[in-house]
């Protein structure tokens, strides 16, 4: 295929992506993250069926007299109060509620209850703009928190930091070609083959209908320079694509698996993963034959690479395997310390004007947010119950609590959503308490289990509402990760035994591959990194990058017979793949999220962990006095 055909109908593909990008959404929330079949789902429907919507705005305006809330304030709360789904609007705290915060002078603050557009999704972006256009002309400080308001922001920055990941991602990514391949031929087949990934992945994303959440973020500067490592190996065989499509196509595949094992998880949006990872693969590998099959351009490596790696030492087996050991035995308590947590906080930089709005109503107006359980007054009194509520507003944790007999008399209790439609004798009362990770919401529940069951021996009240969501998602986020790994590792191992079929070279290649990811799993351990919505993937993806150069390594090491000959034709690609991907996860150490930074720095350590294990340790494995003609 003539040169000028090949980046011509790239060119072409790319130039198209003007008209597929606006269709392009984004979207964070946690309802993307809870099948609808699960029994929690189902649950939380029921009560918001029975006691109506749990989703609240908290608005507070630093007013600067009273007679500037009766001329600015008063009229544009009356405009938002006939916004479309606003159920009611009112002063907070309200007669009804015990709030353990005296009302602060100088600050006028609503609540705002309004309908979901669905019974998962109670965030309602287009109800906060128009909330914060109401009052963004008034000359004082408006602070929002709530329902869907931590979200939005993080939709927002999903936004910026996917275009900034991959404006800088192609930026290092040019520098570090320059630097290695010096070539400017080379230098645009390999950027054009990375673009042609990536652009195929917002393809996807537009015409299936798939947004991208923070997680999938990281997927474009996967692609960007996973597919970079594809063409350098093939730039290290003289551009002479036929050398190396077999090793190639093996490392696509086991990379694959990597993404793959997520299309049969539950969770829609790992599900969505995995079909924009198996995208940004595939489309590199495909882009790859477009632009260098078979051999379109005869690169020609430096003679002081070829050198290097030429006379490359085989470190002795009594310096690496000891060494090894000890690095993993120190990994085992961290492994273990594995735990899973969501903390919607956590994401959002603390600049962030939402992350602010939280803090500033957290500290001046009280905690906000609800914790929902409900009370069956046929199995005991009133006054029980109220002894127990007035138990659970003692604790620290808990700033505020509406219970239902606080109602007014001429309240109808069904449709204000403090008594059940479906059976009179249920009733709701609501906590308010901080802002909470899992872990901590699920000891604060635990703390009131304990407070409970002073007051009642059976039939204690039951724990509903959106924080069972929360556990469920968490439930399931070590669910998949686990499952992940035993999905993905005999899947590698099937393939990495069909190829090497030899049982020694097998365990050697098992060996040095699951160190990196042991290595990983220990520094997360040790360093208190959770499994969240963003490093949930990391295991299963991991250990199918790592064993790509493990496999590049051994086709040459079954090809030859030769430890040397194995470094010199597979080292190159082997290094400089490594340090290219590595700068591209380096990118994300640069993210204003804390857990995709938490993620690109997981990945160094695993990526640098796997070239150790390859170019290190499984040379000084394979080497034996039977192949010490070999290497010398």
């Amino acid at each position: 295929m003539n040169a000028f055909i090949r980046i011509t109908v790239l060119v072409l593909f790319i130039t198209g992506l003007y008209f597929v990008l606006p269709k392009v959404t984004i979207d964070n929330s946690i309802v993307r993250w809870l099948p609808d079949s699960s029994a929690t789902v189902s649950e939380y429907k029921k009560f918001l069926d029975d006691f109506s919507s749990d989703a609240l705005l908290i608005l507070a305006i630093e007013s600067v007299d009273s007679t500037f809330y009766s001329t600015e304030i008063a009229p544009r709360i009356d405009k938002a109060a006939e916004l479309k789904s606003v159920i009611h609007i009112g002063q907070w705290p309200t007669g009804n509620i015990q709030h353990k915060k005296e009302s602060m002078d100088g600050i006028s603050t609503f609540v705002i209850r309004f309908k979901p557009n669905s019974h998962l999704n109670p965030n309602r972006p287009e109800l906060i703009e128009r909330i914060l256009g109401i009052f963004q002309d008034i000359d004082s400080q408006i602070h929002l928190a709530g329902t869907g308001v931590i979200y939005r922001a993080i939709n927002e920055q999903t936004r910026i930091e996917m275009s900034k990941y991959l404006v800088m991602g192609i930026i290092l990514l040019i520098t570090t070609l320059a630097v290695i391949l010096r070539k400017p031929v080379a230098i645009l087949q390999t950027l054009l083959v990375a673009i042609g990934g990536v652009v195929s992945i917002l393809y996807v994303s537009a015409l299936y209908d798939i947004p991208i959440s923070l997680v999938h973020t990281l997927i474009p500067i996967i692609t960007l320079f996973y597919s970079t490592s594809i063409s350098l190996h093939i730039l290290f065989h003289a551009g002479d694509f036929k050398k190396v499509i077999k090793p190639t196509f093996l490392v696509v595949m086991t990379t694959c698996i990597g993404f793959s094992v997520f299309l049969m998880d539950r969770t829609p949006i790992l599900k969505d993963f995995a079909i924009l990872g198996l995208t940004g693969l595939i489309s590199s590998f495909f882009w790859s034959l477009v632009i260098f099959y078979p051999k379109a351009y005869g690169y020609k490596v430096s003679k002081v690479v070829d050198m290097w790696f030429a006379g490359f030492p085989v470190l002795p087996r009594y310096v690496t395997l000891p060494v090894t050991i000890l690095i993993l035995t120190l990994s085992i308590p961290g492994i273990l310390n594995l735990q899973a947590e969501i903390n919607s906080l956590s994401v959002l930089s603390k600049g962030d004007r939402a992350v602010s709005d939280h803090l500033f109503i957290d500290k001046f107006i009280g905690h906000y947010f609800p914790l929902e359980y409900l009370v069956d007054e046929s199995k005991y009194s009133r006054s029980v119950i109220s002894k127990w509520v007035n138990a659970i507003y003692k604790m620290d944790e808990v700033g505020a609590v509406i219970p239902y007999y606080r109602l007014p008399n001429f309240v109808n209790k069904k449709i204000a959503g403090y008594q059940s439609k479906s059976d009179d004798t249920f009733y709701r009362i609501t906590f308010m308490v901080p802002l909470l990770s899992t872990t901590e919401g699920m000891e604060l529940v635990s703390k009131i289990d304990i407070i409970s069951s002073q007051y009642f021996s059976s039939e204690r009240p039951q724990l509903t509402g959106y924080m069972t969501l929360y556990a469920n998602v968490v439930h399931g986020l070590f669910s998949s990760f686990i499952q992940s790994l035993l999905i993905s590792f005999p899947l590698i191992l099937i393939i990495i035994s069909m190829y090497l079929r030899e049982l020694k070279l097998i365990l050697l290649a098992l060996f040095a591959n699951l160190f990196p990811i042991a290595v990983m799993f220990g520094i997360m351990g040790w360093l208190k990194i959770r499994l969240d919505m963003v490093t949930i993937p990391i295991g299963c993806l991991m250990m199918s990058i790592v064993v790509d150069d493990t496999i590049h390594f051994m086709y040459w090491y079954r090809k030859n017979r030769s430890i040397n000959q194995a470094i010199t034709q597979a080292g190159p690609g082997m290094v400089f793949t490594s340090i290219l991907l590595s700068l591209g996860f380096g990118v994300l150490i640069l993210a204003d999220a804390p857990p995709v930074r938490y993620f690109a720095l997981l990945s160094l350590f695993a990526l640098l962990s796997a070239l150790v294990g390859d170019i290190l340790l499984l040379p000084s494995l394979l080497k034996t006095k039977n192949h010490g003609k070999h290497i010398q």
